[in-house]
């Protein structure tokens, strides 16, 4: 007998290619994790988190910040 599994809408329906983080805190979590971790390898990393406009995703993501 099969089991079920549940669909994933975001990754059938609407996958923006790029990871997806189901709410804002856990987005700045990775991402402070992620400067850390390149702070303490003496790395220049500067991130910031921005909500998906796919309606499918609707999830949460990382973008490098570039100065200009």
């Amino acid at each position: 007998m099969r089991r079920s599994r549940p669909i994933d809408v975001a990754a059938v329906f609407g996958d923006c290619g790029k990871k997806r983080y189901p709410h804002k805190s856990a987005a700045d979590q990775a991402a402070q994790g992620q400067m850390q971790y390149a702070a303490e390898r003496s790395e220049m990393l500067e991130l910031r988190v921005y909500e998906c406009k796919n309606p499918f995703c609707k999830g949460w993501h990382l973008t490098e910040r570039r100065r200009l």
